[in-house]
């Protein structure tokens, strides 16, 4: 598999965390790099593209559940797009 190279600087806060982690899961920083930002961008997706993330077993199963508890399907979307905050 093809990999890019990612060069970024970050503050010193930040730095002193990466590393603190890093070295609790005893990883290197390529790898630990690696998963710090793939749960970023899935956190990102999650938040931006709630409909992507799960699927349409999964939508049916929330929208049964709903139902269930007497949500209706408009405000369970509304939910998943942000519209109905609290």
């Amino acid at each position: 598999m093809k990999k890019n190279r990612l060069y970024l600087y970050v503050n010193p806060e930040t730095e002193n965390q990466f590393e603190r982690l890093r070295k609790a899961l005893e990883l290197n920083k390529t790898d630990f790099g690696n998963l710090c930002i793939l749960i970023a961008v899935s956190s990102l997706r999650r938040l931006l593209e709630p409909e992507k993330t799960l699927t349409v077993d999964d939508w049916t199963k929330l929208i049964k559940a709903g139902k269930s508890l007497g949500v209706e399907v408009g405000e369970l979307v509304k939910d998943a797009q942000g519209i109905n905050k609290t």
